[in-house]
C-alpha cells in the first residue's frame, strides 16, 4: 500500500528498516518492495521486512510485513546410502527382500519410478516402482553357494528431478540343502555274489553345502538280496539261475536332514547251467532186446536254461551191450542167460557246454514158460514104500504140477539158469497175485539122493485143486539159486489142503499154523522133505524173506544130513517122517479146513 501525508504539499519517500537480510529492496519513490536475491523455500518459508515512509516536512512512519516464500519442486529426490538386505537361499518367488527408502525436500511432488539400474545380472530382484520394495523374481540362480551377496544399483525420481544412484546391499543366507542322489549300473555273472562298497555308489552323488554325505538305508531287489555289512560295504546276491536286470535303491543323507534316493541298476549276466540228468528204470525179459528212445531218457532231464539237450556219450552195461542207432534210438541186448539187474550211464549235453550223466538201470525179468497146468494123476495114493518117489524124467507121471519144457537146453541147463514155471494169474477178488522168488537146485543131485542121477530144470507149481500133489524136486541138500514165479493164493490153499490130508494119516504128525509176517517167499528145493508113504511135498520154506518165529534152518539141515547117513547104513531109526527131524512136541488137533491164509505158514509140531 502507499504512505498518506495530510499535507498536501508534502512528498513521500519509502526505505526499507529491515529488508530481511538484503532479500528484499524497495523503491523509494513508490515504496515496491521486490526480492533482491532468488527465495529458497526450503530455508526459509517465510521472512519479515519493515518499511518506512518519510515525508518531506521531516515526519515519517514504519510497519512491519511478513512475507510467506511458497514451495517448489525444485529439488530431485535422495536415496538413502547405506541400506541393505537379507534373503535366505531357499527363498521362494516373489518372496519380499524389503522396501528401499529416499526423500525429497520438496514439499510438492512424488517419489517415483524406482528402478533397479545395476548389479542384477541373474534376474533375481525386482523392485516395486512406486514403493520401492525389493522382491525376489527368479530364484533359480538364488544360492548362497554361488553368491553370497548382490550390490544393487538403485535411482528414483519425484516427477521432475531423478535422483542420485544410489547402491544397496542384499545378503544372501545359507540354508542346509538336500544332497543330489545318482543312479548307478553295476554288472555280476548268475549265480555270483556282488560285493558294493559305500564309495563307489557315493562317488557320482554331490552336496552343494559340501556336507559329508552317508548311505543311510536301501530297500531289496526283485531278484537278490542285499546285505548291509555295517563297514561301508554291501553285498549283492542274486536269486539261483536268475539272469536279466535287477535294481534297488538307497538313500543318502548329508547329516542335517538333507537326502535323496537314487536307483542301483545291476544287470546279471547269464551263465550256462548244467543240465540235471535223472536216473532211468526200465525193464526188459531175459533174452529180449530192449529198444531206448533218447527222448524217452532225456523225458525226465532239465535244463534251467532251457536249452535242447542231447545224449552225448554212454557207457555199456555189464551184463548186455548197448548200441546205438543214430537215429536217436538205442537198443540194449542182455547177455545171453542173464536175468537181474543191469545198468549203464548217459551224458546228458546241452550244447553250451554243460553235461551231466544219469543212470538207467534195467531189470532183466526172467522169462517164465506160460501154459495151462496138467492133468492130475490117476491115482491120488502116496506111495507104498518109504522113500520117496524118483524123477525118472517123465513129466507126466504122477504129478499135477508143471510139465517140463521138453527143450533140450533145459535138460542141460546150468545149475544158476532159470528153471520155466507155471504162472497163473487170476483176477478173482480174495486171490494172491503171484509172486517171485527163488528156487535152489541141489548141488548132490547127481551123487546120490531120493532124485536121478543127472540134474535137471525143475518147477515149483501150486494148483488149486486139493487133490492135486505135487512132485519133489530131484536131490536134496545145498544147491545154486533158481528163479521162482509163485502164486501166493494157490500156495497157501494147497498147504491147506496137505494138512487136512495128513490130518487123517494115522501115525503122522499134525500140522499146525505158525504165524509169519509175510507172504513172498524164497523155495529151496534142496530143504523139501518127505513125509514116510506120504509122497506129499510140504516145504519149511526157511529161506523165506519173513521173518520165521518158530524155525531155525539150521538144526533141520544138520538132522536131515544125519538122516541120509544113517540111511546109508541101513539104520532101521531111519526115518523120512518131519517128526523125526524136527524134534517138537507132540501133534495137536487138527487146524478146521479153511482156515489158512496169508498170514499162516504150516509146519510139524
Amino acid at each position: 500500500g502507499l504512505a498518506i501525508d495530510a499535507d498536501a504539499t508534502a512528498t513521500v519517500t519509502y526505505s526499507l528498516d529491515d529488508d530481511a537480510g538484503g532479500r528484499f529492496a524497495i523503491d523509494s519513490s513508490t515504496g515496491v518492495v521486490t526480492i533482491n536475491p532468488a527465495l529458497d523455500y526450503e530455508t526459509s518459508t517465510s521472512h519479515s521486512v519493515t518499511i518506512r515512509a518519510t515525508s518531506t516536512d521531516g515526519s515519517s512512519t514504519t510497519r512491519m510485513f511478513t512475507i510467506a516464500v511458497a514451495d517448489r519442486n525444485d529439488n530431485a529426490p535422495v536415496i538413502g546410502a547405506g541400506q541393505s538386505f537379507t534373503i535366505a537361499e531357499d527363498a521362494a518367488n516373489g518372496a519380499s527382500v524389503g522396501v528401499v527408502t529416499a526423500t525429497d525436500v520438496d514439499t510438492v511432488g512424488t517419489i517415483q519410478n524406482w528402478t533397479i539400474t545395476g548389479g542384477n545380472t541373474d534376474g533375481i530382484f525386482a523392485i516395486n516402482a512406486n514403493t520401492g520394495e525389493l522382491t525376489i523374481a527368479d530364484k533359480t540362480n538364488l544360492d548362497f553357494e554361488t553368491t553370497t551377496r548382490y550390490p544393487l544399483t538403485l535411482t528414483v525420481s519425484d516427477g521432475v528431478a531423478t535422483a542420485a544412484p544410489q547402491t544397496v546391499v542384499v545378503a544372501i543366507t545359507n540354508v542346509n540343502e538336500a544332497p543330489s542322489a545318482m543312479d548307478d549300473t553295476m554288472a555280476t555273472s548268475e549265480d555270483t555274489p556282488l560285493a558294493i562298497s559305500a564309495a563307489s555308489l557315493l562317488a557320482n552323488d554331490t552336496d552343494v553345502d559340501l556336507d559329508t554325505l552317508l548311505i543311510a538305508n536301501d530297500t531289496q531287489p526283485t531278484h537278490g538280496t542285499v546285505v548291509d555289512h555295517g563297514d561301508g560295504t554291501f553285498t549283492y546276491t542274486p536269486n539261483a539261475d536268475f539272469n536279466g536286470t535287477d535294481s534297488f535303491t538307497y538313500t543318502v543323507s548329508d547329516g542335517h536332514g538333507g537326502t535323496d534316493t537314487a536307483t542301483v541298476r545291476i544287470t546279471v549276466q547269464p551263465v550256462n547251467d548244467d543240465p540235471v540228468a535223472n536216473d532211468d528204470r526200465v525193464s526188459t525179459d531175459q533174452g529180449t532186446a530192449l529198444v531206448i528212445t533218447a527222448a524217452s531218457l532225456l523225458a525226465n532231464d532239465t535244463d534251467v536254461d532251457v536249452d535242447t539237450l542231447s545224449i552225448a556219450d554212454f557207457t555199456q552195461p555189464a551184463h548186455g551191450r548197448l548200441v546205438d542207432h543214430g537215429d536217436g534210438t538205442l537198443t540194449y541186448t542182455p547177455a545171453a542167460g542173464f536175468h537181474g539187474l543191469d545198468s549203464f550211464t548217459y551224458t546228458v549235453a546241452d550244447g553250451n557246454g554243460g553235461a551231466e550223466t544219469g543212470l538207467v538201470e534195467i531189470q532183466v525179468v526172467p522169462q517164465p514158460l506160460v501154459g495151462a497146468p496138467p492133468a492130475e494123476p490117476a491115482d491120488d495114493d502116496p506111495p507104498a514104500d518109504n522113500d520117496p518117489p524118483r524123477d525118472d524124467g517123465d513129466p507126466a507121471a504122477g504129478t499135477d504140477q508143471t510139465t517140463q519144457s521138453g527143450d533140450p537146453d533145459h535138460e542141460a541147463e546150468s545149475a544158476d539158469s532159470a528153471v520155466p514155471v507155471w504162472r497163473r494169474r487170476t483176477d478173482q477178488p480174495g486171490r494172491f497175485g503171484p509172486v517171485i522168488g527163488q528156487v535152489t537146485e541141489p548141488a548132490g543131485a547127481a551123487a546120490g539122493g531120493p532124485g536121478t542121477a543127472e540134474p535137471e530144470p525143475r518147477s515149483v507149481g501150486a494148483t488149486s485143486s486139493h487133490s492135486g500133489r505135487p512132485r519133489a524136486a530131484s536131490g536134496h541138500g545145498g544147491g545154486a539159486d533158481r528163479p521162482l514165479v509163485i502164486d501166493a493164493g494157490l500156495l497157501w490153499e494147497k498147504l491147506d489142503s496137505f494138512r487136512q490130508e495128513l490130518a487123517t494119516v494115522t501115525g503122522y504128525p499134525t500140522l499146525t499154523n505158525v504165524a509169519a509176517t509175510g507172504t513172498i517167499a524164497v523155495l529151496t528145493v534142496g530143504y523139501t522133505l518127505w513125509t514116510v508113504r506120504g509122497g506129499y511135498l510140504l516145504s519149511s520154506l526157511i529161506a523165506s524173506l519173513p521173518a520165521w518165529r518158530m524155525i531155525d534152518p539150521l538144526p533141520i539141515l544138520a538132522t536131515f544130513e544125519e538122516a541120509e547117513k544113517r540111511k546109508k547104513r541101513h539104520d532101521p531109526q531111519d526115518r523120512d517122517t518131519l517128526h523125526a527131524i524136527i524134534d517138537q512136541s507132540e501133534a495137536t488137533s487138527p487146524v478146521p479146513a479153511g482156515t489158512l491164509d496169508s498170514r499162516d505158514f504150516l509146519l510139524p509140531r
